[in-house]
Order: structure tokens, then sequence, then C-alpha cells
């Protein structure tokens, strides 16, 4: 856009954090166990961005998801912006027809669907014309025919993924509001809001490195995106939950 600062970005996060704690837990999904380092995760969002533009993404384009929390969702939270596209989170409370709004509005070339939201995304492929490639998150076995594997894509990427410059003022996410008074309307996230997002929660929860962050709320809402990038900016392992249930938060603390 305007900008030539490419030091305060998502991609700063992801790099420093790899330089800095590179054999150091990332991030955890405490139902499955799954995890990575900051080195591995590095790695991994420089594949996913590569994966993406093999499928034919371009700087700018937006890559939606939808899914409840997981694993994936955090690092394409992250992946997808560093790479230079827009991340579209998708509320998976809304009804069929309130995604359909959404992504229509939004126009992703890609859309990342877990397994659980298939029939929905099949119901209302026709009202979303812009996504010309759907990655399926789950069992290749519950695959879709045409579609994509999750980790088939990131497999088979090549280490290009960071090929374009990213400035502190491209556009990380598009963030739709609730729609209470009306249809809801994409916020416009730039990498400098998501950095300083981080930056204000870190400083102002007093974050230290060796803290562990916890994110519960889903990550379509901003109070999960503020919760996860506080812990991030300071290079603290973050844990993420599915969804809220008071038996696995005691469990997680405890441990």
């Amino acid at each position: 856009m305007g900008s030539n600062n490419e030091f305060q970005t998502v991609r700063t996060l992801i790099d420093r954090n790899a330089a800095l704690y590179p054999g150091k837990v990332a991030m955890k999904e405490f139902e499955t166990g799954k995890s990575c380092t900051f080195a591995e995760l590095k790695e991994r969002a420089i594949k996913i961005g590569s994966a993406l533009f093999a499928l034919g993404a371009k700087k700018g384009d937006r890559v939606g998801i939808m899914s409840q929390n997981s694993f994936e969702y955090m690092e394409l939270t992250l992946a997808v912006s560093a790479a230079g596209f827009i991340f579209v989170p998708v509320n998976f409370r809304l009804a069929g027809r309130e995604m359909a709004g959404v992504l229509s509005d939004a126009e992703p070339c890609a859309l990342f669907v877990d397994e659980q939201y298939v029939a929905t995304a099949q119901e209302i492929k026709g009202q979303i014309p812009s996504v010309r490639e759907w990655v399926h998150i789950g069992p290749n076995t519950k695959r879709p025919e045409g579609w994509h594997g999750y980790d088939d894509v990131i497999a088979s990427a090549g280490l290009d993924g960071w090929k374009e410059p990213v400035f502190d003022d491209d556009l990380a996410q598009l963030m739709y509001t609730s729609g209470t008074t009306g249809a809801p309307k994409g916020v416009m996230q730039t990498h400098l809001n998501m950095y300083h997002c981080g930056r204000t929660c870190a400083f102002n929860n007093r974050v230290e490195t060796d803290d562990i962050g916890f994110t519960i709320c889903p990550m379509y809402h901003v109070t999960a995106s503020t919760s996860f990038f506080g812990p991030f900016y300071r290079g603290s392992s973050s844990v993420l939950f599915q969804k809220f249930d008071p038996e696995n938060l005691f469990k997680a603390a405890h441990e």
C-alpha cells in the first residue's frame, strides 16, 4: 500500500520468535495435543504461503476459513497474512445463508473448511463464486471430491511462501462484525494493527516470555485475536482450546 515499513508485521513476529526461541513450543491445541515450535511454525507458515501461491492466489487476495478453534486455525491466522494474503475468519455460529453473505462480501479466492462444516460449505458453494480452491481440514477419507487436503498441500509445498514483501499498512485480516444492526461488515485490520494489538496486550497485562497464554474464545472474534497476539508478541507459548470447557481449563492450568 503506501508504506515501505516491513518491520512491524505478522511476518516480523513469526521471524523474530523463530530466531530467538526456535525450540520453544509456540502453540498447542489442548484437546488433540497437536503442537509446534517457533522454528516449525515459521517453516509451516512459509509452506502454507507457498501452497496458496501454487493454488493461484496473489498478494492481497482474501483467504477464508470455516472452522471452530483448532491448531490449523491458529497457524492459518498467522501464515495467511504473513505471506501477504488477507485472512477472513468466518463466525461458525452463523446460519449457512449468513455465512454465504459474509463470504460473498469478502470474496475469498480460497476457503479452508473443517470437516464439521463441509455440508454447510457445499450447500452455499453456489453463492460464493469467488472461491476457486477448497481445502479440507480433516481425514483424507472424508475429503470431498475435487478438494485439496490440508496436510497434503503443506507437505507438497515449496519454500517460496514469503516471496512477496509485506508492509505494515497491508491488510492482514478482514474480521466481520456480528451484524446486530444489519448485515455483518468487514473490519480491515492491517499488519500494524495486529502488531500493536499484540504489543499493547503484552505490556498492559505484563506478559513475560516464560508465561503461557490461553486462547479460549472463538478465533473469529477480536477478543481471541487479542488474547493470542499478546503472548505471541512476547514469544510466549500459547494453548488453544476448541471451546470453553471448565474441566479442560482447570486441567490445563494445573499442568
